[in-house]
């Protein structure tokens, strides 16, 4: 399976990725997290992408958010990155955005500026983001899809991104 998403994302790309991580953490789960590193090294070993890690990233976000991010990360994301450095491949330095998926625009705005102030270079912000005609019915998280959206694609983000001097750029050239 891990092959045949990598050969499905290099013929639509026509490149290899720059980065590669698992819907629902699933990359960092015992036995795929393997097949997953052996596969990079197999096929990329001139230049490895970044594989995402899962480290708690900080932020003032309470204690519900910073639970879920340890929760996330215990799910083998200290094995993962282990291997990860086994095997030289890089990866970001601490994972940013976590939360509960509730809340409107305002709310994630003020989530988004607590975890871009507490971004150090290295850091990875994750997002759920959708257009609104995107996001699938039945998905549980779709109303947050179009929130994130909506915040990201607004001009409060950018000033947001200037206010504390981050640029957004490829992966490759961010870490």
């Amino acid at each position: 399976e891990i092959d045949r998403q990598l050969d499905a994302f290099e013929q639509v790309a026509r490149r290899a990725p720059d980065f590669v991580d698992g819907h629902r953490h699933v990359h960092q789960l015992p036995l795929v997290r393997q097949a997953l590193v052996h596969a990079l090294e197999q096929r990329y070993p001139p230049g490895l992408p970044w594989l995402r890690s899962t480290a708690p990233g900080a932020g003032s976000l309470g204690p519900a958010t910073g639970l879920k991010a340890a929760v996330i990360h215990a799910l083998g994301g200290r094995a993962l990155d282990g291997l990860a450095t086994a095997a030289g491949l890089q990866q970001n330095r601490r994972l940013l955005g976590v939360y509960g998926f509730h809340g409107d625009a305002q709310a994630h705005e003020r989530r988004l500026a607590s975890w871009l102030s507490a971004s150090k270079d290295g850091d990875l912000l994750m997002c759920h983001t959708a257009l609104p005609a995107h996001a699938e019915s039945g998905d549980p998280i779709a109303l947050a899809r179009k929130v994130e959206h909506q915040v990201l694609s607004g001009e409060r983000f950018k000033r947001l991104l200037d206010d504390f001097h981050i640029l957004v750029t490829r992966f490759e050239r961010a870490c």
